[in-house]
């Protein structure tokens, strides 16, 4: 069986589609017993790894496959501790420096493609997150996660918007085969998804509704007109349904709702709609605020729940970089005093409960509820030990919403877990024994 990638370098061109040609039409006259797959249905696709705002993918409409792309980020700090020398997880924030390799041998050791371009790359989608100047190692690995879990997330809705046009995206990696402590990658060596995986995972449900935005960052006064798609898979019945948009400031209060009414076609479809637009205040300066999209039957039934977390930040009031950022694909920017998301959630508290575990097949199962006010936009599951797979994973908890999740445990890793942990950034960390 034979397997053909795309061209790397030009979306615009065949690419290698013409030597591929070749080599499709000489086995099928000269040895038609050998199955030949093609990776795209047309000429052409493309590996992309370019540090723009992800929402540029669905300028890629010219692409019929786009063969591979990614974004940096590390992977479990647990595991990791487990295999790389204490003293190299300290002065993370020199991490640009040219001295860092050589005081750092153990961590660089399981970098992959520790270079000048690849490091900052991974760092300016941390910086979003958090203060990335000097910070404890826990807190980078989920800064770089979450961060990159946006970008996993609005890149995959881009693509597949894209269709008919594109028609496949092959996410980069799925697992690295060697334990590295920064890499593209959904999983780690150990089998441990990060956070990009599950951001991931939720685009592929049977039908899920997606915000159609420009960009991801902003500048007051800025208007952002509020259109939304609603993807269906293959095999995926016709509904009709109520696509709901709400508006949230970094206080978590409601500036905007609108829905409208949407028919979703059967099968492989993207079906779109618009909400209207929305002003965001002039005098919003270096702030977050929250879209929550929403599908439901018309019962109410919530089909399909995605949350994102546009900002304002200071180089989108120089009107220079703003033409150049909403026009371009400039470079994602670095944030050195914010606005930064997890303070900007965690000020906002809210409580969550969980159930005693439950054992089910290969694992256990638990319900969260949040019993606060406000919503609680990651909420992370975990185990003390080992390695686990959750059925969902960094997902928004609304008020008042109860959840059951499915921990899956890894039986045979030398530290068997012996409790579940369910934190979130906004409210106090739950844990609960395994029996």
């Amino acid at each position: 069986a034979v397997w053909c990638g795309g061209n790397e370098f030009n979306p615009y061109s065949l690419g290698n589609a013409l030597s591929i040609g070749i080599l499709e039409r000489n086995l099928h006259e000269f040895d038609p017993t050998r199955p030949f797959w093609r990776t795209s249905p047309d000429g052409g696709s493309d590996h992309i790894y370019s540090d723009f705002d992800p929402n540029t993918y669905k300028t890629f409409n010219v692409l019929p496959f786009i063969a591979e792309s990614g974004i940096h980020t590390m992977s479990s700090a647990r595991n990791n501790r487990t295999i790389i020398a204490a003293e190299d997880f300290k002065d993370l924030g020199k991490m640009n420096d040219e001295s860092f390799g050589a005081s750092h041998p153990d961590l660089i050791h399981h970098y992959a493609e520790y270079s000048p371009w690849r490091v900052p790359r991974m760092l300016s989608r941390a910086s979003h997150i958090g203060d990335m100047s000097n910070p404890v190692y826990e807190d980078m690995v989920e800064a770089t996660q979450v961060g990159s879990g946006e970008f996993y997330q609005v890149m995959s809705e881009g693509v597949q918007s894209n269709y008919p046009i594109t028609t496949g995206l092959l996410p980069w990696v799925f697992k690295r085969p060697w334990p590295v402590v920064a890499a593209i990658q959904l999983m780690d060596a150990f089998g441990q998804p990060t956070a990009p995986y599950y951001f991931m995972k939720r685009t592929y449900e049977k039908a899920h509704v997606m915000m159609d935005l420009p960009k991801m960052l902003y500048a007051p006064g800025d208007d952002i007109p509020f259109k939304a798609n609603v993807l269906n898979g293959a095999g995926c019945p016709r509904l009709d349904g109520i696509v709901t948009v709400s508006v949230l400031d970094d206080r978590f209060n409601v500036l905007q709702t609108a829905s409208e009414s949407i028919t979703v076609e059967e099968g492989t479809s993207v079906n779109r709609t618009s909400v209207g637009d929305f002003r965001i205040p002039a005098d919003y300066h270096s702030k977050f605020f929250f879209i929550v999209a929403k599908l439901t039957d018309p019962s109410g039934d919530e089909i399909s729940r995605s949350v994102y977390w546009p900002r304002t930040v200071p180089q989108m009031e120089d009107a220079e970089f703003h033409a150049n950022y909403m026009k371009d694909h400039l470079n994602w920017p670095t944030l050195t005093e914010g606005p930064w998301l997890k303070p900007t959630i965690a000020a906002n508290k809210t409580s969550l409960s969980v159930s005693a575990p439950v054992a089910v097949d290969g694992g256990y199962r638990i319900s969260i509820t949040n019993k606060g006010k406000f919503m609680s936009p990651i909420t992370i599951i975990d185990t003390d030990k080992g390695i686990n797979f959750a059925s969902d994973n960094f997902f928004c908890l609304e008020a008042g919403e109860t959840r059951e999740i499915i921990v899956n445990v890894k039986p045979s890793t030398p530290e068997k877990p012996t409790s579940i942990i369910v934190s979130s950034w906004n409210a106090k960390t739950q844990t609960v024994k395994l029996q």
